[in-house]
């Protein structure tokens, strides 16, 4: 009897343990929305896990979280506010916010913060136990990637390390759960071909991402008020004219 008492209680431990803690349904229910490019929801249901969070851990993936929605949504110093206090509720716990916070401070041409905060988060990484499935190492080597690519500043530029860092970061895209860095990423390949000149490979790479953006239907996804699809279009058409990418989204 006292056996059976035991496994019991263990198998109870066990379920409790694996169980979801408050708000983590609520934080994959926003990459869920995220994945239709609905910035609002996304929003919408981490301020709804913030509410209901009962651990650091939990606080520091939403505020991550939230942070990322937010530059999609175009709203950069919110999305700041977002990513330090993540930072501040866990420091150093892992790569999501650090990864989030360089692509802010890369738009805001800040290149020499970026490049270390997404050193941070190839660093830190992620976690297998997270609902966040968006590996922070894979966006830290598809944003250093577009920095060496399309930086305004010439010196940071490096043709040959962006090629190198865009081609891994959409060989590993199966650590990526979103579309929108799915996109971005191969978008960043195509980048990095016209910055070393192989224009051909860049009209090709687009054209192909394009078609699979349409066909996947994501081309709903918006970043800021310019539709996914459109911000492709453009940049097709620079390579198409034999022109590189200069500054834009990161």
């Amino acid at each position: 009897m006292f056996a059976r008492n035991s496994t019991v209680v263990l198998l109870s431990l066990i379920v409790a343990a694996c169980a979801p803690r408050p708000g983590e349904k609520l934080i994959t229910a926003g990459y869920n929305f995220s994945a239709l490019g609905e910035w609002g929801k996304s929003i919408s249901s981490i301020d709804n896990a913030l509410k209901v969070a009962e651990d650091d851990e939990v606080r520091f993936l939403a505020y991550g979280s939230r942070c990322n929605f937010k530059i999609w949504d175009g709203r950069l110093q919110d999305a700041l506010n977002d990513c330090n206090a993540s930072i501040r509720t866990k420091p150093g716990y892992y790569g999501l916010p650090y990864a989030s916070r360089a692509r802010i401070f890369a738009t805001m041409g800040r290149y020499a913060w970026a490049m270390q905060e997404f050193d941070i988060a190839i660093d830190l990484g992620g976690s297998r136990n997270s609902p966040v499935a968006d590996n922070p190492r894979i966006i830290g080597l598809g944003g250093k990637a577009r920095i060496l690519a399309t930086s305004n500043d010439d010196k940071k530029r490096n043709a040959e390390l962006a090629v190198q860092f865009a081609e891994k970061a959409v060989e590993l895209e199966g650590g990526l759960s979103s579309p929108s860095h799915i996109i971005l990423n191969l978008d960043t390949l195509a980048a990095a071909y016209a910055e070393a000149g192989r224009f051909d490979d860049a009209i090709k790479t687009q054209q192909k991402t394009i078609e699979r953006t349409k066909s996947n239907k994501w081309d709903a996804i918006r970043f800021g008020r310019q539709s996914i699809v459109n911000m492709l279009s453009d940049h097709l058409k620079l390579f198409q004219n034999g022109k590189p990418l200069r500054g834009g989204v990161y």
